[in-house]
C-alpha cells in the first residue's frame, strides 16, 4: 500500500473512506460528472490522499483538488497514515488489518499464484528455516489470514503442498492420465459453450463449433489441444484462439473447426516456443528429439545434462519445450518429457496402438494410450541419432560372444557384442530385444555395426 490517509471526523470511519474507494453512488453529481469523477478515483493513488489531506490540513483544512472540491474540518488526532515499506513485518499487518479491516468484520486472503516461479531458494534453506517456511509460520499465527497457494507441480515450490501453510491447489491437471483428462475436458467444454453463450445470447454446443463431442470421447479435435494444453487452463484458452484463428482462415467461420486445423495450430505454438531459444539450444534439442524419436519414446533420462537441459524448463509453463515429470534423486536421474506440441510438430511418437508397441500416429486414448517408455540418453547415443544409414531390428537369439539380429529390411546380420556402444553395455540381452545398427558387408557375412538397444 502506498501512503493512504484515512480518518478525519467528516468521514467519521473507515467504512465511509472504503465507500470512497469502491464506489462514489454518495457523492451529490450527476450522472454525467459522476463518470468523469470516477476515472479519476482510478487513478487517484493512496500517494495522493496523504499530499491532499497534508496540503489541506495547511491551508486550515479546505481541500481543493481536480478530483472534485470539499471542505472538511479535520481533527487532528484523527489523521492515520500508512505508508509502504520494503521492511515490512507481521506487526504492519496486524496494524493494516485493525485499522483498515476488523471494524468490518472482514478477513484477509492471501493468495500466493505461481509461486513456483520464484527463486528455489526462497523455498530451500540448507542452513535453517526457508524464508518461506519462516514468513509462513508467522502467517499462520493470525486468526484473520487465510492462505491460498497455486503451484505448478514439481516445481521447487513443491513444499507448498504442506497443508500446514494454507490450501495448495495445481495449476496443471494431469491430463496423460485418462481420470485427468476426463476432468479437464469437462471443464474445457464449459468454458467454451459458456462463452459463446454469453456472447451471442444463444444456445451452444461444443459440437457447432468443433468437429467434436460434449462427451468424454477420445480422438477428435478437443482432444488433442487438451494434451497441447498439458493440463493448463490458461494455454488451453491460447490454443484454442490458434486454433479458431486458423478455422476463420481457411473458411471464414462457415464451418466446424477440424482435427487438421487444430494440429497446424499446435505446431504454430511450437515454432514460439521455439524462437525463444538460440541455435546452439535448439540443436541440442533437435538431437535429443532424435535420440528419443529413435527410441520410439518422448520422455527420457539424460545423463549429465542436467545443467543444459535447465533452460528448457524454466522459460513459464507456456513456453518450456520440455517438463520434469520426475525429479531425480540420488543415482536416479532426473525424467524429462517433451511438450506436446513439441512432439506433434518433431514427430516425436507419444502413444501406442492398444495392446502393441506401434505407434499410434492419431496420437489419442481411443486406440491405445500414452507411452510408458522412457529412455536413457547419453551423448554418444545423440550423436549416433544422426548417422545415415542406420535400422532397427530385433535380436533372433544371443550366443557369447556373438548373436543374431532380423532388420527391418528382413535380412538377418551377424552380431558381436564388442560393437554395442559403451551406453548400452551394461544392458541385459535377450531374443526379442529392438535394437537400431549400422548394416555392414565384411566380406560375405553381414554385420551389425554400432547397435544400440531400444
Amino acid at each position: 500500500m502506498r501512503e493512504m490517509i484515512g480518518i478525519n471526523e467528516h468521514f467519521n470511519s473507515v467504512d465511509s473512506l472504503m465507500r470512497l474507494h469502491t464506489g462514489i453512488s454518495g457523492l451529490p453529481l450527476s450522472f454525467a460528472k459522476r463518470d468523469v469523477v470516477l476515472q479519476e478515483v482510478k487513478r487517484l493513488t493512496a500517494h495522493e490522499y496523504v499530499i491532499t489531506v497534508q496540503d489541506g490540513m495547511k491551508k486550515g483544512g479546505g481541500i481543493a483538488h481536480s478530483l472534485f472540491e470539499a471542505s472538511i474540518e479535520f481533527g487532528k488526532n484523527n489523521t492515520i497514515e500508512i505508508r509502504s515499506d520494503s521492511t515490512a513485518g507481521v506487526q504492519d499487518i496486524i496494524f493494516a488489518y485493525n485499522e483498515l479491516i476488523r471494524p468490518l468484520n472482514g478477513k484477509i486472503l492471501l493468495l500466493f499464484d505461481e509461486a513456483g516461479s520464484i527463486n528455489g531458494t526462497f523455498f530451500r534453506n540448507q542452513k535453517g528455516d526457508s524464508y518461506f517456511e519462516i514468513l509462513m509460520n508467522q502467517l499462520r499465527t493470525l486468526e484473520f489470514v487465510r492462505t491460498k497457494i497455486a503451484i505448478y507441480p514439481h516445481s521447487d515450490a513443491d513444499i507448498l503442498i504442506e497443508t500446514r501453510y494454507g490450501d495448495s491447489f495445481l495449476l496443471e491437471e494431469r491430463v496423460t492420465s485418462e481420470e485427468g483428462y476426463i476432468s479437464f475436458r469437462s471443464k474445457a467444454i464449459a468454458i467454451i459453450e459458456n462463452y459463446v453463450e454469453n456472447e451471442s445470447g444463444e444456445s451452444c454446443r461444443i459440437e457447432d463449433l468443433f468437429e467434436a463431442s460434449s462427451s468424454s470421447d477420445f480422438g477428435d479435435a478437443i482432444e488433442q489441444i487438451i494434451y497441447a494444453s498439458n493440463g493448463n487452463m490458461r494455454r488451453f484458452i491460447y490454443l484454442l484462439d490458434l486454433c479458431m484463428e486458423e478455422a476463420y482462415l481457411a473458411n471464414r467461420g462457415a464451418e466446424q473447426v477440424t482435427k487438421e486445423q487444430v494440429l497446424l495450430a499446435i505446431k504454430k505454438h511450437s515454432t514460439a516456443m521455439e524462437n525463444h531459444f538460440t541455435e546452439n539450444e535448439l540443436t541440442v534439442l533437435a538431437a535429443t528429439a532424435k535420440t528419443c524419436r529413435s527410441r520410439s519414446t518422448y520422455q527420457f533420462r539424460y545423463s549429465g545434462m542436467s545443467n543444459e537441459l535447465v533452460k528448457y524448463v524454466t522459460k513459464s509453463p507456456e513456453y518450456n519445450v520440455l517438463k520434469i515429470v520426475e525429479k531425480g534423486a540420488g543415482r536416479k536421474g532426473t525424467v524429462y518429457a517433451f511438450d506436446f506440441a513439441y512432439c506433434v510438430k518433431n514427430d516425436i511418437p507419444t502413444h501406442y496402438v492398444k495392446d502393441t508397441e506401434r505407434i499410434d500416429r492419431d496420437r489419442s486414448l481411443s486406440q491405445g494410450g500414452w507411452i510408458r517408455r522412457i529412455s536413457n540418453i547419453t551423448r554418444e547415443l545423440t550423436m549416433h541419432a544422426d548417422i545415415v544409414g542406420k535400422i532397427e531390428g530385433e535380436i533372433l537369439f544371443v550366443l557369447d560372444p556373438g548373436g543374431s539380429i532380423r532388420g527391418e529390411d528382413g535380412v538377418e546380420y551377424f552380431m558381436l557384442q564388442d560393437f554395442i556402444l559403451k551406453s548400452d553395455k551394461k544392458r541385459a540381452l535377450h531374443a526379442g530385444l529392438r535394437v537400431r545398427f549400422l548394416p555392414r558387408l565384411l566380406g560375405e557375412i553381414k554385420v551389425a555395426e554400432a547397435i544400440e538397444l531400444l
